[in-house]
């Protein structure tokens, strides 16, 4: 089972179960209602702030974290089926240098990006893949997607130190620099 299946499961579940716990307080609040106590209104107030409140669940989660983690097997399988642009948002000194880059990414360096949003336009739906060298610079990179529309973005899980620890290929040199 892939890691974003499992995500979704376990959002699923607590969500099953945030409902399944806001609506017995509804009921109860009820009951309490036909029965004439005083704490009815408390009740059911509680009730639908529970509910508030698992229903919002979703949207924070996603605010939160802007973007689906993959691991560097899945990018690989992606690459092979050419679903997603990969976007490397290292700085250009970096991508070029020594630690290699992965076949086919595109260089926009973290510090680019905003104004050069552009030139990922076709991918705005169909998928973009973040890297950097861990990950911490693909997540700031993911909301900034994220805040100007950009669906099924996706960023590598450890980034490419994880790349070269699976010890998939790498390539030096200048290749596709943006």
């Amino acid at each position: 089972m892939k890691p974003n299946e499992i995500g979704r499961i376990a959002l699923a579940v607590a969500l099953a179960a945030g409902l399944a716990l806001a609506f017995a307080l509804l009921g109860h609040a009820g009951r309490a209602v036909f029965d004439g106590s005083e704490g009815a209104i408390r009740g059911a107030l509680l009730a639908l702030a529970f509910l508030a409140a698992v229903a919002f669940l979703p949207r924070l989660v996603r605010r939160y974290k802007p973007a689906i983690m993959i691991t560097p097997q899945t990018l690989r399988a992606m690459l092979a089926e050419h679903t997603a642009v990969l976007v490397d948002v290292r700085d250009a000194s970096d991508f070029n240098g020594e630690s290699g880059q992965i076949q086919g990414a595109r260089n926009l360096p973290l510090a680019e990006l905003a104004p050069r949003l552009g030139e990922l336009a076709p991918w705005r739906d169909r998928g973009v893949v973040l890297i950097c060298r861990t990950e911490k610079r693909s997540t700031a990179a993911a909301r900034l997607l994220a805040q100007n529309g950009f669906r099924n973005v996706r960023v590598v899980l450890g980034g490419m130190e994880a790349w070269r620890r699976a010890e998939y290929p790498l390539q030096c040199g200048q290749a596709h620099p943006g």
